[in-house]
């Protein structure tokens, strides 16, 4: 798996071909780039290498290591709940 810096502390990484409309590709705003940049230099966290994804008929599976005291939001529309930490979503 590749990851590319995109801006201070956000970075990326693609598994397979990217779909036509994304969040990024769809923003209204800017990233706010300024903002970004007055935060602490950091690099790609050891964690990354850590991933884990694997592709099914239904789609694609990824496991992300994290702490007990990290939090991920998103992942699309969740109507129950914002934060995914220590839980499974599924689309479809």
């Amino acid at each position: 798996m590749e990851f590319t810096q995109i801006a201070k502390g956000i970075w990326k990484t693609r598994i397979g071909a990217p779909e036509r409309y994304t969040p990024v590709a769809l923003r209204r705003f800017p990233m706010k780039e300024e903002a970004l940049e007055k935060l602490p230099s950091a690099g790609l966290p050891k964690q990354a290498e850590q991933i884990v994804w694997r592709q099914n008929r239904r789609g694609l599976r990824i496991t992300l290591p994290m702490d007990s005291s990290e939090d991920i939001y998103g992942f699309g529309l969740q109507l129950k709940s914002m934060n995914q930490a220590g839980g499974s979503v599924r689309f479809g």
